[in-house]
């Protein structure tokens, strides 16, 4: 072997162990400098803008009409029977007085429990109808989310969950347009 053979197989090794070594240093810094894109919505304006929580708040609103007019009709009725019975109750024998004072009663305790469960169905309603609508702006900004690139979307409220962030991170005007946009009214 001469000089010139046994010097350059040394020097393979110790270029490919620097390309390796700064290729390792290079993809560290790139790593260590690459931020997670972090954002925040406006919870409480999305919510409350948002054209399915409108809709889903006035199909609730009628309903809740509906079985308010129906207790007012009820109490209506056994006020007017209870008015009737105190104007008639001198007319009335014994046994009469008390078999009205117990339809009376009856009445008084079938309105109470009808009141009871429309309260139940009005909780679980309004229970059902928040939980939809808070799936469709969740899968919305999660879709959202990943076609724009962010790691994190946080969502702000007024407990100060977010208390700071620097202008351009509040995302709630153009995830409320696009939401509102892709929004289509459910069918009557």
């Amino acid at each position: 072997m001469n000089k010139n053979q046994s010097s350059t197989y040394p020097k393979i090794p110790i270029y490919s162990a620097l390309i390796l070594s700064t290729a390792a240093v290079v993809l560290t810094v790139l790593l260590f400098l690459k931020r997670d894109t972090i954002v925040y919505v406006d919870s409480m304006k999305l919510l409350s803008q948002y054209k399915g929580t409108i809709q889903a708040k006035a199909a609730y609103d009628k309903k809740v009409a509906v079985w308010k007019a129906n207790i007012d009709t009820l109490t209506s009725e056994l006020n007017a029977q209870i008015t009737t019975y105190q104007k008639d109750k001198k007319k009335l024998s014994a046994r009469e007085q008390k078999l009205t004072e117990e339809l009376i009663g009856t009445k008084q305790q079938q309105l109470a429990n009808y009141k009871s469960a429309i309260s139940e169905n009005a909780s679980k309603e309004d229970q059902t109808i928040t939980a939809q609508v808070y799936k469709e702006i969740n899968d919305f900004l999660k879709k959202y989310g990943e076609e724009h690139g962010y790691d994190y979307i946080l969502g702000a409220n007024n407990t100060g969950n977010v208390v700071f962030a620097k202008p351009g991170k509040n995302i709630t005007e153009a995830v409320l347009k696009e939401l509102n946009g892709e929004f289509h009214p459910a069918k009557k």
